[in-house]
């Protein structure tokens, strides 16, 4: 049981905490990861973590549920913006990006729940996520159809399928080794990607997709770069 969770925690002792348990989890799994290292690496004592959760796995859900409000925040902005879909999608990619380069160990914790012996953590924190993107797809699709943007072939649920795994393997190279190496054997870039270098991969990658989708692109994704 969460006895209070991170929002009674202050702000400074939540940010490291959540820092500290986020690498911890994403590095060593949930197994593996010692509260001990987390409550050192934070700067605090392992009782000072037990007086706000019960357990390890109460604070690996509060570490998870934290890293999905990052994600939930880009889809929250893209589904805000009244713009065309490749807007859309550009700005939720974009994002997304930023978000994973900032917080890589989320997504290394996210990726680990595709690990053996872990099932029921899966189980657990997985659906809500998944259910919540497709969720969001579906409302790009229909606002995108009223607006006649899309073309007679498109397949709205295809396409949430390949656009969230185009989407989550662009996010993962921030946070993944595996996924570092795809980016620089298949896109050809490696190393700390700045914000022009984010947005000229999504651009690329958006419009073979869009290409393949049936998407009616209004216009070119020609946008002014920027540096970090």
């Amino acid at each position: 049981m969460i006895r209070s969770g991170l929002h009674h925690i202050p702000a400074q002792k939540r940010d490291r905490l959540i820092k500290a348990a986020s690498k911890e989890f994403a590095v060593n799994g949930f197994h593996k990861a010692n509260v001990n290292i987390i409550a050192m690496q934070a700067g605090i004592s392992v009782g000072s973590i037990y007086n706000y959760f019960d357990s390890k796995e109460d604070l690996y859900a509060a570490t998870f549920q934290y890293g999905y409000g990052l994600l939930s925040s880009c889809f929250e902005e893209a589904l805000a913006l009244k713009s065309t879909l490749p807007e859309r999608l550009r700005t939720l990619f974009v994002e997304s990006c930023r978000m994973a380069r900032r917080h890589p160990y989320f997504m290394q914790l996210y990726l680990n729940l595709a690990s053996g012996g872990v099932d029921q953590l899966t189980k657990k924190h997985s659906e809500a996520v998944e259910k919540a993107g497709s969720a969001a797809y579906a409302v790009f699709f229909q606002q995108a159809r009223e607006n006649g943007e899309l073309g007679p072939n498109f397949d709205p649920v295809t396409a949430s399928f390949v656009i969230d795994n185009n989407l989550f393997c662009l996010a993962a190279s921030f946070g993944s080794t595996l996924f570092r190496i795809r980016q620089r054997e298949y896109l050809g870039q490696s190393g700390r990607l700045n914000d022009a270098e984010i947005e000229q991969i999504v651009d690329k990658v958006l419009d073979q997709l869009f290409t393949g989708l049936d998407v009616i692109k209004v216009g070119q994704l020609a946008h002014p770069t920027s540096n970090d």
